[in-house]
């Protein structure tokens, strides 16, 4: 149905008066009189019957008129809905970081739920791998994730380039060095996270260069990496942002020569939505602090 015509029958029923409605509406009284005829066909009833001093309402045209009066209103507040959610974060959002981030994810959510507490919000905590295929499937909005190579489906934001580290026991030799150099992934028995594989995978390129490989012992939950760590079962590789994860008594080194790339990243078949660009926006500034205190060494803060 044509909205527009709605309007002008609507003006038409206001004056009783054809002339007197086109005018008000800077049409002509043959436009407007084609409007009010094309809607009486396509509703298949009369709308109006002529008189000595303009129109009135048949039965049908009252019935419609209270109708399209309701409905306008009710399209106008759509509109003005679709227009707020340009500007403001409404509904749900969905987000995806990895296990190095989750201590800063609590201070973000904890902003984001402060300025916009209307807003249902699900966080899923997990390997940049499985937020990937998160994404794709639909599951999540949006996610901090490791540098993705010409990816046709998903657009990126660069956020950080980090240095990884090699966070082992307290009591390790670990306390007394500065750095390692990535070949000691080689010789130390090293924990991983069981469905990161492309970070293996990475590392494991680097280090056939030697002809070596890492030296994997224990593969398990991000939740009990540094739990294992801290038992001196093994050590693992993390970027530097895992430095803000608390709660464990664990040493961590640079690892020389080893980087992340951090974007964040949502599908470009769906629309960016204020929520997710609010949630970027509070990530960068949640970071900034974070370099320029040294909390987040090594790290280098990227488009923020």
């Amino acid at each position: 149905m044509n909205i527009r015509s709605l309007r002008y029958f609507l003006k038409v029923a206001e004056y009783g008066n054809v002339t007197r409605a086109a005018a008000e509406l800077h049409l002509t009284q043959p436009a407007l009189t084609r409007h009010i005829a094309l809607l009486e066909d396509e509703l298949q009833a009369k709308l109006l019957m002529r008189h000595g001093r303009g129109v009135q309402l048949t039965e049908a045209g009252r019935l419609v008129t209270e109708r399209a009066a309701i409905l306008i209103a009710q399209i106008e507040d759509l509109a003005d809905e679709l227009a707020a959610r340009e500007t403001q974060p409404q509904g749900s959002l969905s987000v995806g970081l990895p296990y190095a981030w989750s201590q800063m994810a609590v201070e973000v959510l904890a902003r984001f739920r402060e300025l916009h507490p209307d807003v249902r919000i699900r966080c899923i905590i997990d390997s940049s791998e499985t937020l990937e295929g998160m994404l794709k499937s639909r599951y999540i909005d949006a996610a901090v994730l490791t540098l993705l190579e010409d990816d046709a489906e998903i657009e990126t934001r660069v956020l950080a380039n980090d240095n990884r580290f090699l966070f082992g026991p307290m009591d390790s030799d670990l306390r007394d060095i500065d750095h390692v150099p990535m070949t000691e992934l080689a010789y130390r028995p090293i924990i991983r996270q069981h469905n990161a594989t492309v970070s293996l995978k990475r590392m494991h390129q680097r280090l056939s260069r030697h002809g070596l490989t890492v030296n994997t012992v224990i593969e398990t939950s991000s939740s009990m990496l540094l739990d294992l760590v801290e038992a001196g079962l093994g050590y693992v590789v993390m970027p530097g942002c895992a430095l803000t994860l608390r709660g464990h008594n664990v040493k961590a080194t640079r690892i020389e020569g080893l980087t992340t790339v951090w974007t964040f990243g949502r599908l470009k078949t769906r629309p960016r939505t204020a929520a997710i660009d609010v949630f970027d926006t509070l990530l960068r500034e949640t970071m900034k602090p974070k370099v320029a205190s040294g909390e987040w060494p090594a790290v280098t803060l990227m488009d923020v």
